[in-house]
């Protein structure tokens, strides 16, 4: 049994009703040293809206409790080109990523001109070099950016030094990925990955708002679900060069708190359980539901969004 060597990364998307302090904080108390942050809030998790991308309170506390902590940001999010929005990038965006020492900035494209998303990621790439900043690409079935292979595609006509590529697994599940796909793929794209297990209960790929749900709050962690994710994780391995895994799934019902039913509880017995990965137990990803064992199909639960970040 192999001992994994990459570091661990908590996303923002884990626990979504924490601002950015609160977040270095939980990270820190379950044991995790990089996070990504996500710098606008997301009001209909029921967070109220918080100002980081000025130098205010907000930035200021999280910026303290970085340092106090030891913790390291992995990214920020979450930008998304809107074809009705020709500014995809808010005011300071980049200059706050930049000054929490975030190393990559995450972006998704709505846009259906496929030649309009790589004029504007060209651009965001540009920018965020300015700053020191690698630019990555996620592809979900409801976006401009479906699959794995546009991405690399659309990544490789930009041209810029600093893009690359992010798998998520449930997305990457959702648009009927399988770990041959991976290999497909120029392993200089690959920087890093979100980890997460998914239900056996896929919605429709035309139903976009239950896509866009189940991304937010109805992800598993891995080993939950039929994903068998560390099939195509295997797969990224070689060609990740910043390798972390990102946790996002939260069960509703499990309390903010550092009791051993809560969050940090939790992150603990995931992180001492998962830390290993046994090869004669690692099963196919992206196999037919029908064809899978019932037994592996995720318990009844409510659970937010697991997302992990390789």
């Amino acid at each position: 049994m192999a001992t994994t060597s990459h570091p661990i990364s908590l996303a923002h998307l884990t626990v979504l009703d924490t601002t950015p302090p609160e977040l270095v904080t939980v990270a820190a108390a379950a044991g995790f040293r990089t996070i990504g942050i996500r710098l606008t809030a997301t009001p209909s998790v029921g967070v109220p809206p918080y100002d980081i991308l000025r130098d205010g309170p907000i930035l200021r506390e999280t910026l303290l409790r970085l340092g106090d902590a030891g913790v390291s940001v992995l990214d920020t999010e979450f930008l998304r080109f809107e074809p009705d929005q020709p500014v995809g990038v808010p005011e300071g965006f980049l200059e706050v990523s930049a000054r929490l020492g975030a190393k990559n900035v995450l972006v998704m494209s709505a846009e259906p001109d496929e030649a309009r998303t790589i004029e504007r990621f060209g651009d965001l790439c540009d920018r965020a070099a300015a700053y020191g900043l690698q630019v990555c690409l996620e592809f979900a079935v409801y976006t401009g950016v479906r699959t794995l292979a546009h991405a690399a595609q659309v990544v490789a006509k930009a041209k810029r030094p600093n893009a690359s590529v992010l798998v998520d697994a449930l997305h990457f599940s959702r648009s009927g990925g399988i770990p041959a796909h991976i290999g497909q793929v120029d392993p200089a794209l690959l920087r890093y990955a979100q980890i997460c297990d998914a239900s056996a209960d896929v919605p429709a790929p035309t139903d976009t708002p239950a896509l866009i749900r189940e991304a937010r709050t109805g992800r598993l962690l891995p080993g939950e679900g039929p994903c068998r994710w560390p099939s195509w994780w295997r797969r990224c391995r070689p060609g990740c060069r910043s390798p972390s895994r990102r946790r996002a799934g939260r069960p509703r019902s499990c309390p903010r708190s550092s009791g051993p039913g809560g969050l940090i509880g939790r992150c603990r017995g995931w992180w001492a359980d998962r830390s290993r990965v046994e090869p004669s137990r690692v099963e196919p990803y992206g196999s037919s539901p029908t064809d899978r064992d019932k037994s592996a199909a995720p318990r009844s639960t409510r659970a937010g969004r697991p997302a992990w970040r390789r």
